[in-house]
């Protein structure tokens, strides 16, 4: 089917198992509701495609994003200025053969959102840090899944209004250190509005620092 006909679409949910997303989406402007995206390396598949789609809201899911070339690709899907955009899923290929190839930390900077996201979940990100400034101040929920490479856990502590933490098989990780609390070293509550915090599966945890303020 051509959804480009249906210029004046405002909600498309895609299959879950389809493993490419119609072409040139860009032409739906007015859409408002996208269930996911399968990014692609044609021409009317690249995640570019998002840019012009100003109006989605609530969740919006990224798959292959190991398929997104670089950081400039990235910016074109313009998330910063979906502001009605609440719940972010971002997912990586778990399977991917090529160690020396990964971009993961550029097109993850590439695609920060705006500040009004409450959700962001992060599926199988492979390189050894994750970025500070993607987790925005208005973020309720963060899981992060499945990360073979990263070796530091996200500054999150400071984040004043997470209620939900989930961190799943984070392999690298062998320390968490004051830097998980936050970048104050001064403050006396860490994440304050937290009511749930789970973590499991890191099974190569070796130490876990108490929070050291300074005097």
């Amino acid at each position: 089917m051509n959804f480009t006909n249906l210029a004046s679409l405002r909600h498309l949910e895609l299959w879950v198992s389809s493993d490419k997303t119609p072409l040139h989406l860009s032409r739906l402007t007015q859409l408002q509701i996208l269930s996911h995206f399968v990014v692609g390396f044609e021409k009317g598949c690249k995640i570019t495609e998002l840019g012009r789609l100003k109006n989605l809201q609530g969740s919006l899911s990224l798959l292959c994003s190991e398929k997104v070339e670089s950081k400039e690709e990235a910016n074109g899907a313009n998330l910063a200025e979906k502001e009605n955009l609440k719940e972010l899923h971002l997912n990586w290929d778990m399977e991917r053969k090529d160690n020396n190839s990964y971009n993961d930390l550029e097109v993850l900077e590439g695609l920060q959102p705006n500040q009004n996201l409450q959700s962001l979940i992060i599926h199988s990100f492979a390189e050894r840090r994750l970025p500070n400034k993607i987790f925005v101040e208005n973020l309720r929920v963060i899981h992060l899944y499945s990360s073979f490479n990263c070796v530091k856990l996200p500054m999150l502590g400071q984040l004043n209004n997470l209620k939900e933490l989930e961190i799943y098989s984070f392999l690298g990780v062998r320390i968490i250190d004051n830097e998980f609390y936050g970048n104050d070293p001064n403050q006396r509550r860490f994440f304050p509005k937290l009511e749930k915090f789970v973590m499991y599966e890191m099974i190569n945890l070796e130490q876990w620092k108490e929070v050291m303020a300074n005097d």
